[in-house]
């Protein structure tokens, strides 16, 4: 992500995009590529993984810290 780049809400970044200095990502979209592009939609598929994997690597930090 280079500078100046605005990233909106429930904005999905692909390993390895290149978001260009200045571009802006719209709202509710999956970004790829070098340079980032517009793949395609948010889903409420995605939301839900997303959710999940941060619960549990919430999980995984807490039992590791102690």
């Amino acid at each position: 992500m280079l500078s100046h780049a605005v990233v909106g809400s429930n904005v999905i970044v692909g390993a390895n995009a290149l978001v260009p200095e200045g571009k802006v990502l719209e709202d509710g979209f999956v970004y790829f590529g070098s340079p980032a592009k517009k793949i395609r939609p948010v889903t409420d598929e995605d939301k839900k993984k997303i959710r999940t994997n941060t619960e549990e690597y919430a999980a995984l930090a807490k039992k590791y810290i102690h």
